[in-house]
């Protein structure tokens, strides 16, 4: 029986590997892809299950080959997830402490181009939560330079017309890198009252016993509509 390591950031190799495996598969995501749409889901400060954003990474109707496989690839997305939790949180005490997959390019250029969009992916999970976000102007300015990066493949944002130069490039892309701290950063503070708002805003159209809003999996009047914000 093989061991896989559960922590610690993913490996040269094994990025190749996960790569190799969403290609071959003709995955809805590429690594790179993936690394935008994680973080836009841990910049929600909630915790979400593999099982909910696996089908997104990989398709709703794959199939490993063998358990072995199931295992290792599973493995290393889950790993891929928590290394970039712990970077992103340590990027609250320490400058350029997130370094996105994109930072390994060595001398090729970087786009961008992909992170962006699998970034506004994870925004579209959550779309409640990103929609108080954007009430707030002074970190919602950070989007922008994602949403510029995106408009070159996002099917959404496709009617925006306009070449990105290569110094508008260079420059979007160490924006959206230091602004998705910025982004984690007002979330973790102020978490509560996003989701405060998010549920205050639905309580009159929200029966007591259906499913909450949050995500939760539990019965309204038994979560948010408690009075204090939940998190998950």
């Amino acid at each position: 029986m093989m061991h896989f390591p559960i922590a610690g950031p993913l490996g040269e190799g094994e990025l190749v590997q996960l790569g190799h495996f969403l290609a071959d598969i003709d995955a809805p995501m590429n690594p790179e892809i993936l690394g935008g749409f994680f973080v836009a889901l841990i910049c929600t400060q909630e915790i979400i299950m593999p099982s909910e954003y696996l089908p997104y990474i990989i398709g709703e109707d794959h199939s490993f080959d063998s358990e072995e496989q199931a295992l290792g690839i599973v493995g290393i997305i889950a790993r891929h997830w928590n290394a970039t939790i712990a970077q992103l949180r340590s990027a609250l005490e320490q400058e350029d402490a997130y370094v996105s997959i994109l930072a390994d390019g060595g001398d090729a250029e970087i786009s961008g181009t992909y992170w962006a969009a699998g970034f506004l992916n994870g925004m579209r999970l959550r779309p409640d939560f990103w929609a108080e976000v954007l009430r707030h102007p002074e970190v919602a300015c950070h989007l922008v330079p994602i949403a510029e990066l995106a408009r070159e493949v996002d099917p959404y944002l496709a009617e925006r017309s306009g070449k990105i130069s290569p110094e508008q490039r260079h420059n979007l892309v160490q924006s959206f890198i230091w602004g998705v701290v910025e982004l984690y950063q007002f979330n973790e503070l102020n978490r509560n009252v996003v989701a405060h708002e998010s549920g205050r805003r639905g309580r009159q159209k929200i029966g007591r016993n259906n499913a909450c809003p949050c995500g939760s999996g539990q019965k309204y009047k038994r979560c948010c509509a408690l009075g204090e914000p939940t998190i998950h």
